[in-house]
Order: C-alpha cells, then sequence, then structure tokens
C-alpha cells in the first residue's frame, strides 16, 4: 500500500484501522504490564488520537458514513472535529480521561480537569477474611477521577477499547 499523503510521518501507520491495530497492541502491552506509566500514556495517547483520524479518513467528507457510524452529521473543518470530539466524550465518558492524560502528558498539565484528577503508580491491599492479613497487589496504574474515586488505568482503558471497536 503507498502511503497516504497525510499520514507519511506515521510510518506505516496508514489509515484508521492501522492505528485501532496500534490500540489493540498498546492494550495488550499494557494489560501485560499494568504498572508502566509508558504503557499507559502511549493506550491514552492513541485512543485518543483516534479521534482525530477517523475523522481524517473516514468522516470529514462522508455524512453517510457519519451517520452509520454515530446516527447524525458533523459540519467539515475544525468545528466539525471539535464538534466529533464532544460527542464521542458523551457516549463513552472514558475517551475524557484519554484526552486529559494525552494533554497532561504533552503540556505537563490539564487545562481541564473535568474527567481526573490525579494518576500515579500504586499497590493496593486487599483483607484475605480468611487469614485476617492483608494482601498486597502488583503495583498498576490508577486514575482519581473527579468524584474522587480512584480506578485501575487498565478498567477504563478497556471501556475505551469496548467503545472503539464498536466503531471498527
Amino acid at each position: 500500500m503507498k502511503p497516504d499523503r497525510r499520514t507519511h510521518y506515521s510510518f506505516k501507520i496508514y489509515s484508521d484501522s492501522d492505528l485501532f491495530q496500534k490500540l489493540e497492541e498498546e492494550f495488550k502491552d499494557l494489560e501485560a504490564d499494568q504498572s508502566s506509566s509508558r504503557h499507559a500514556i502511549n493506550f491514552a495517547m492513541t485512543a485518543w488520537h483516534l479521534t482525530d483520524w477517523i475523522w481524517a479518513v473516514r468522516l470529514k467528507n462522508n455524512k453517510a458514513e457519519q451517520r452509520r457510524l454515530f446516527a447524525e452529521t458533523f459540519e467539515r473543518g475544525k468545528n466539525g472535529l471539535n464538534r466529533l470530539r464532544r460527542y464521542l466524550c458523551t457516549r463513552c465518558q472514558e475517551l475524557r480521561v484519554m484526552q486529559e492524560i494525552t494533554n497532561g502528558s504533552k503540556h505537563l498539565k490539564s487545562d481541564s480537569k473535568d474527567a481526573i484528577t490525579d494518576t500515579f503508580v500504586a499497590s493496593t491491599i486487599h483483607l484475605d477474611v480468611s487469614s485476617g492479613y492483608g494482601i498486597e497487589t502488583a503495583p498498576h496504574t490508577q486514575v482519581t477521577l473527579t468524584n474522587g474515586s480512584t480506578v485501575p488505568f487498565i478498567d477504563v482503558a478497556r471501556k475505551v477499547l469496548e467503545f472503539w471497536r464498536s466503531k471498527f
């Protein structure tokens, strides 16, 4: 396959389907090493940037595909992309977490804290009722949501992956 001129900076990732395959691979890496900040950030960045790729490759000039995937259409240009992003975040709130991690890891902070307030790697301790001892889990990436709850990043990533699978 000859590279698309718009994507010649992406090695052999030429389409939104190629980037989606990368997301699947990033998830496998994260699942295998849930303590890896690198795998967590790579998953988040790929998941969020998939919004741009699906817009540029499949949706920007194709109202029929917009209706097929999302039951509505978006205007062309930057406004259409921004509206698509907002729409996607209402359909998969976990995508907002991906956006904040992507922007926060690039700019060292997030201008918006609509979804998360913190990310960290930690172990958790569960009480073993039969022995009365605490059992420590392996360290894993976690996010603190704006509602104050802390969740394993793998759970958030899994929901995002399931959302994107429904579009490919």
